[in-house]
C-alpha cells in the first residue's frame, strides 16, 4: 500500500515540479476539460525560491469523467524542503473525519465533491495548520495519461494480483506497466494486505 501511495506522489510531483504552466489565474476555458490540474492555491502564493519549503496537496479524484466533481480517494500532503533535499509525506485516509469549512464534520474525501480541490485544501490547511502553496489533482484519465507520458512504470510485483473490482490482473515479477495497468494496480484492494 505504501508503494502505491508513493507511486502516485512521484508521478504528481514530477508533473508539479516539471510543469511550467502553474499560474495565478485560471487557464483559458477549453472545449475539453483537463483531466489533471496543477494550480497555486491562492493568487497571493509566490513561486518559492529554491531554498524555501513548499507544501503541495496531492489529490486523486475518483471521477471517471473529465471533471473534479468526485471525491478525493487519494489525499497526500507533501512538504518539500529543497534546502535539506527532503520531502515529508502525510497520507490522509479517505474516510478520516474532520471539519470541512461550511459543511461540518464529514469524511475528508467529501470535501472535493462539495467544493473541488480548493475546499479540500482549505480543510487540510485548517486541520494541519500548514499553509498549502499548491494542489495537484488528477482524475482516473489524468492518472493514466501521466503514466503513459512517462513511458509506463517499471515495477516488481511480489505476488500476482487478481482483483476483478479494480480490473487488476497482474502476474508476479518485474514488468513495465502502462497507465491503465498502473491505475488498476493502485486501486487493487480486494487482495491480501489491500486497503
Amino acid at each position: 500500500m505504501r508503494l502505491r501511495r508513493f507511486l502516485g506522489f512521484i508521478v504528481l510531483l514530477v508533473l508539479i515540479l516539471g510543469n511550467s504552466s502553474c499560474r495565478e489565474t485560471p487557464a483559458p476555458k477549453l472545449q475539453k476539460k483537463p483531466d489533471f490540474e496543477i494550480r497555486r492555491l491562492t493568487a497571493a502564493s509566490q513561486i518559492p525560491k529554491l531554498n524555501q519549503p513548499v507544501a503541495v496537496l496531492l489529490l486523486g479524484s475518483d471521477s471517471r469523467s473529465e471533471d473534479f466533481g468526485g471525491r478525493s480517494d487519494a489525499i497526500i500532503l507533501a512538504y518539500i524542503n529543497p534546502a535539506t533535499r527532503r520531502a515529508t509525506l502525510v497520507s490522509f485516509p479517505r474516510d478520516s473525519r474532520l471539519a470541512i469549512p461550511g459543511r461540518g464534520v464529514r469524511k475528508i474525501n467529501d470535501a472535493m465533491a462539495f467544493g473541488g480541490p480548493q475546499l479540500a485544501a482549505r480543510a487540510i490547511e485548517s486541520y494541519s495548520g500548514i499553509k498549502i502553496n499548491y494542489y495537484a489533482a488528477a482524475t482516473f484519465k489524468g492518472f493514466i495519461r501521466m503514466i503513459d507520458r512517462l513511458g509506463g512504470l517499471q515495477i516488481t510485483i511480489e505476488k500476482s494480483i487478481n482483483d476483478r473490482w479494480a480490473g487488476a490482473f497482474l502476474p508476479a515479477g518485474a514488468q513495465r506497466l502502462h497507465g491503465g495497468q498502473v491505475l488498476a494496480y493502485s486501486r487493487a484492494r480486494h487482495i491480501p494486505g489491500g486497503d
